[in-house]
């Protein structure tokens, strides 16, 4: 019988994991907070003059110090278990002889096993302190001049719940396991990914590079007379410039989806102006208006955070009423700040979009106007939705029709 329960339970033990090290850890700060307590009760006792209460705290911390030379010097749990188990077991026994009290050695024939358990990989060693704990429970009875089977709901109730502990604890160490795998596996995969997309762009701009260049190359040399000529070059060079654009961006977004950010406080109206600059040519001939608020500081990357609002002020910069001379393009970038989060308002003035527009805007390659009147890839807000979500934030839009469009982002307040 013992056997099959052995093997049942071994079964389901955890492959050794990477979390030793912080098991040892944990175990040295119990280790301390005992002997520090421990010292504690020493000197109360005398003070006191509890003199057999005394003995047995410092036979305690004696063992409690070999037990940590195991723990940080050897980082042998197994062996600063055992030693730190048995101690406790004499500390249970100690109790009931001189205090004929017994609930601070039940407590002890409880808790060891169950530490055990979390603590020590061996399942025999976790059954050892099991079967030593049941046994002891008769001897403290029997050292406090107790019934032999007094309190014995206390020595059933030991069983299962030393079992179920094991399980879960088995079945929850597994769980962490498969986890770690399956994290490990993603960055593998992520990594990979990444430089797949590296390689690519590489590879793709070089050809297109040498037709971009030939092409306007070739355009000074033929007869500009040739309107179909001249026509076809532009084509070819249009297309050429809107394939480095798309390549670029699904670096970008390749990028967006397997980087790591470190937070840092961002002065978001410095952060405006920055990206401000890449568009004074098109902002000075348009007329745009640029009207924020005093908007302080949010946490965030920098750098992802310049790709979003890049894509945010080339968007309203791009998607204007065309032909509308009395049109004066605005944007306008506002803050509101809760407890936990930043919310931050980009609003245009252009054509916005129809509410079913709205529900597909997020999504990767997504167009809803002809190359020639507005051009694009249909990634800048795939990119920014990526962005934002690996910040803990969000994006939404609010859009009407030929009125505008409201951007709404979230951030977290926090560092974490």
């Amino acid at each position: 019988m013992l056997e099959i329960i052995v093997n049942l339970f071994e079964k389901n033990q955890p492959r050794k994991t990477d979390n030793s090290i912080e098991k040892i850890k944990t175990l040295a700060v119990l280790n301390a907070l005992f002997i520090g307590l421990l010292i504690l009760d020493i000197i109360i006792r005398l003070v006191t003059t509890s003199w057999y209460l005394m003995f047995s705290s410092v036979i305690l911390v004696s063992f409690l110090f070999v037990s940590r030379y195991y723990i940080v010097v050897k980082s042998n749990l197994e062996r600063a278990g055992e030693i730190t188990g048995t101690i406790f077991y004499f500390m249970a026994l100690y109790h009931s002889y001189f205090t004929k009290e017994v609930m601070i050695p039940y407590f002890i024939l409880l808790l060891t096993p169950i530490l055990a358990t979390l603590i020590l990989r061996k399942f025999s060693t976790k059954l050892f302190f099991f079967f030593l704990s049941s046994s002891l429970f008769f001897a403290c009875n029997y050292l406090a001049g107790l019934p032999i089977l007094a309190n014995a709901l206390f020595f059933t109730g030991l069983i299962p719940t030393f079992f179920a502990v094991t399980y879960f604890y088995n079945q929850l160490s597994n769980i962490e396991l498969q986890k770690n795998q399956l994290i490990k596996q993603l960055k593998v995969k992520n990594q990979d990914m990444l430089l797949f997309s590296q390689m690519m762009g590489h590879d793709l701009k070089a050809p297109l590079r040498a037709i971009f260049s030939f092409s306007k190359l070739l355009k000074k040399k033929i007869d500009h007379e040739d309107e179909i000529q001249v026509e076809y070059l532009d084509f070819v060079i249009d297309n050429a410039e809107n394939m480095k654009e798309l390549i670029d961006n699904l670096l970008i977004y390749s990028k967006a989806t397997t980087d790591t950010y470190d937070f840092e406080l961002i002065d978001l109206d410095k952060l405006i102006e920055v990206n401000q600059f890449p568009f004074q040519y098109a902002i000075q001939k348009n007329q745009l208006n640029i009207n924020k608020e005093n908007l302080g500081t949010i946490v965030g990357n920098k750098n992802a955070l310049n790709t979003v609002f890049q894509n945010l002020i080339s968007n309203a910069i791009k998607y204007q009423p065309l032909n509308q001379k009395n049109h004066i393009p605005t944007i306008s970038i506002n803050i509101k700040r809760s407890s936990d989060k930043a919310i931050i308002y980009f609003r245009d003035n252009g054509i916005g979009m129809t509410a079913n527009n709205v529900t597909q805007l997020f999504t990767p390659f997504t167009r809803f106007h002809a190359a020639s009147k507005y051009k694009g890839t249909g990634l800048g807000l795939s990119i920014c939705k990526k962005i934002l979500n690996k910040h803990n934030g969000d994006i939404s839009v609010f859009s009407t029709e030929e009125t505008g469009t409201c951007f709404q982002i979230e951030l977290p307040l926090n560092l974490n």
